[in-house]
């Protein structure tokens, strides 16, 4: 029978891009309003400035019962939340790439990815507009593309393929497919933001704007489905491989390998998913180069080899390159497992 394959390689990031965020252009002060009536589809109409109009859809990404797993003194703590209140405030413009949290309590406030090249956030500090509407900073964000090498990092450990999900469904007679994702940060993504509340709806942000870049997929279509979330405190991250020699600096290709036997040795947290994706605020190294933001295996999702790490930092939106560059550059269909949530042509 046969595997749909996922190739799950991260490309390589030159230090071109580290610079490059070091000296970004000068943010841009705008104020946004929504516009009386409705767009096409019902879609609520968004202005951010005279050269930017978003026509906003209500996003799904996270599943009905959402997990988030944390430790409270040592001891593991599950908190089951309700998905489609998590998400409440969560829209994308298909066309514009755009994913945006909405919120209007204290005044209109967006926040988010608009495109490859912008970010938006409230600019509470600045005043407000003559008619009251809350300043906002439209960030550029560096392209990625530039400095980006050709070449990749493949782990040389073998496999062997798991087809024992792969024998009840043909894969072409399927409209829609959701892979089932479920979501590691380390303790140093985590203090970057000021509240676990803040990081969540990054998170939320993040991987809505990723399935927005796998519309391009098809036969079958793929939308990942957010599954749940687990917090790490430095003592249970410490299959991490770090380098001693420098600040937050992990060892990327053996901390992948550290991950994937984490993974597999705790199949009762993790093995109902079916990728396991780990986002680190720390530096990935190979020996002493920095420059790869990614890693994960050439795999088949559901199987042993089915996790992976990417670097991130707090409210950059590096995370949606790292992770849309990786997790599907290449794939095979045969027949999918019963595992993965499916929907009929």
């Amino acid at each position: 029978m046969g595997v749909v394959f996922f190739v799950l390689v991260f490309a390589t990031f030159s230090h071109v891009l580290h610079c490059k965020q070091l000296h970004q252009p000068e943010p841009l002060l705008v104020y946004p309003a929504f516009l009386e009536g409705r767009g096409l589809s019902g879609s609520r109409v968004l202005k951010i400035n005279e050269d930017i109009t978003l026509n906003l859809k209500k996003s799904s990404v996270l599943a009905d019962e959402f997990l988030v797993r944390s430790y409270v003194d040592g001891i593991l703590k599950h908190t089951y939340m309700d998905g489609s209140y998590l998400e409440e405030d969560l829209f994308h413009d298909e066309d514009a790439m755009a994913s945006v949290t909405i919120s209007d309590e204290e005044g209109l406030q967006v926040e988010g990815m608009i495109g490859n090249k912008l970010r938006i956030m409230p600019a509470l500090e600045q005043e407000r507009s003559s008619d009251g509407r809350v300043a906002h900073w439209l960030h550029e964000i560096p392209d990625s593309h530039e400095g980006l090498h050709n070449d990749y990092v493949m782990p040389e450990r073998s496999y062997h393929n798991v087809t024992e999900r792969s024998n009840k469904f043909d894969v072409y007679k399927v409209e829609k497919i959701y892979p089932e994702l479920f979501v590691i940060v380390d303790s140093v993504f985590r203090h970057q933001f000021k509240t676990e509340k803040d990081m969540l709806k990054y998170l939320w942000r993040t991987f809505n704007a990723v399935n927005l870049r796998y519309l391009s997929v098809g036969n079958p279509k793929v939308q990942f489905k957010f599954r749940g979330l687990e917090i790490l405190t430095p003592a249970k991250e410490r299959f991490l491989e770090i380098k001693t020699n420098v600040h937050n600096g992990i060892d990327g290709l053996q901390s992948v390998y550290n991950l994937q036997d984490f993974v597999n040795k705790n199949k009762k947290d993790y093995g109902v998913y079916d990728i396991v994706y780990m986002v680190t605020g720390r530096d990935m190294y190979v020996q002493e180069d920095n420059s790869n933001m990614g890693f994960a295996f050439v795999a088949a999702v559901c199987g042993e080899r089915k996790a992976g790490l990417g670097e991130d930092q707090a409210n950059t939106y590096m995370g949606v390159r790292v992770m849309t560059l990786g997790t599907i550059t290449n794939y095979q269909l045969g027949n999918f497992g019963n595992h993965v949530k499916i929907k009929r042509g």
